[in-house]
Order: structure tokens, then sequence, then C-alpha cells
């Protein structure tokens, strides 16, 4: 006999029936009490959880929570995969830090100092290291006019500009270069977009083997210095005697 209630009421009533009426009168009592128990007991077993099926239902959740989660890792993992390709890509493209130049900054500290041909001899040199610089030529273009070689100060202005130097207020107003503002070559200079006409700039311009040796001795100090080392060195002779 199970722990249903019924069942006990059911065996109370078919005692109870047998003692007063006999066999006869016990059987159609236990008879309905039987269908009765049945019924309800299968009621019961339908709204227990579900068997088999219902563990069966969370091993499908759980399958696809594992597939959820695998797919995000791939996600992840693509991810940083990308990303690290944009960083390298970006290491590519990403222009490389300028060369330091030391002759560039002694050259501005004998500038400040007054030493007006102590830095025009190292900004000389300087451009040996970088010759296409802006700052050195507007640089030499000033110290230049300080000690009043003009035609060297309007070769050097004049290559700051060809090589995209646009500040033309600074040329104008700037108190270093006042020497060549006030020579009558620089109306034309100025009309000319801050540009020495194809004349002037051959009369100015040294002859070749007067440059080119002078340049050859600018590079042979800078190595004897150690500022370039000979590898440098005859990569730079190399340009110039091209």
């Amino acid at each position: 006999m199970d722990n249903n209630p019924f069942s006990g009421i059911a065996f109370f009533f078919i005692v109870v029936a047998f003692i007063n009426g006999g066999l006869s009168a016990a059987i159609p009592f236990a008879i309905f009490f039987f269908i009765a128990n049945s019924i309800m007991g299968g009621g019961k077993r339908k709204k227990r959880g579900p068997g088999p099926s219902g563990r069966g239902g969370r091993r499908d959740h759980e399958r696809s929570r594992a597939r959820k989660e695998a797919d995000l890792a791939r996600q992840r993992a693509e991810a940083r995969r990308r990303e690290e390709i944009r960083r390298k890509t970006e290491r590519v493209r990403r222009p490389a830090a300028p060369r330091k130049n030391p002759l560039k900054n002694s050259g501005l500290a004998k500038f400040k100092e007054f030493e007006y041909e102590g830095a025009i001899e190292d900004f000389k040199k300087a451009l040996t290291i970088s010759p296409d610089d802006i700052a050195l030529h507007f640089n030499l273009a000033a110290a230049y006019s300080l000690t009043e070689k003009k035609d060297d100060a309007f070769s050097h202005l004049d290559k700051a500009v060809k090589l995209g130097f646009k500040d033309f207020d600074r040329i104008n107003t700037h108190d270093a270069l006042a020497y060549l503002r006030i020579q009558p070559e620089f109306d034309d200079f100025k009309a000319n977009g801050y540009r020495m006409s194809a004349s002037a700039a051959k009369k100015s311009s040294p002859g070749l083997n007067e440059g080119l040796l002078e340049q050859l001795n600018r590079l042979q100090d800078l190595r004897e210095r150690g500022v370039l080392t000979e590898a440098e060195f005859e990569a730079q002779k190399g340009k110039l005697l091209g």
C-alpha cells in the first residue's frame, strides 16, 4: 500500500462493507475504489516532471550554450587578429623619425650667442646630413644676412621656399633678414614669389668644382668627428659624385 490517503479510506470502507454485508457487499466497493485510485494515480503521474525527455532538454540547452561560447571565443580571436594586422600596417605606414642632427643644434646655440660665423659653419655641415632641411636653409639665410653676405642669404632663402617654406610674413618681418630687405634685389625676389630669377641664381651659385670640393671636405670632417659613420660617409659621397 502506497502513501496515498485515498487508499486508506478505501480500505476502511471495504472492511466495513465486508463486516456488515460480507464479501458480496465488499466487492463493489473494492472495484470502485480500485478504478478511482487508478484514475487519480495516473493524473498524479502526468503532473510529475519530465523523465528522460527533461534530461534531454537540459543536454540540448547545455550544447546550445557551449556553441554560443565557442562562437564568442572565435569572434574575439578574429577581432584580436584584425587588431594585430591593423597595428602592423600602421607601424609600416608610420614615417621613420627624422635623423638627429647635432650640428643643427650647435649652430642654433651659436646663433643665439651671436657667433654667426660659427653658426654658419655648423649649419653648412648640418646640411651635409640633412640637405633638404627647410629650417637649416632659413637659418643660414638669416646668418648670412646678419653677416651682410647677401648672395648666400638670397640663395638659401630661395632653397627654403623651394622646399616648402611658406611663412612669407616672417621673411618680411624677421629682424635677421632686415639687411636683405633693404637690398635692391629684394623687390624682384619678392615679386617672383620669394624665389631668385634664373640669372640671379646662376650668379650666386659657386662653381661646380668649388662647391663639390667644399661639400666633400665637409663630409670628411664629419666622418673624422664621428658624426657620420664610414657607411654614411660613403653613401653621401656617392650622391655627390653621382
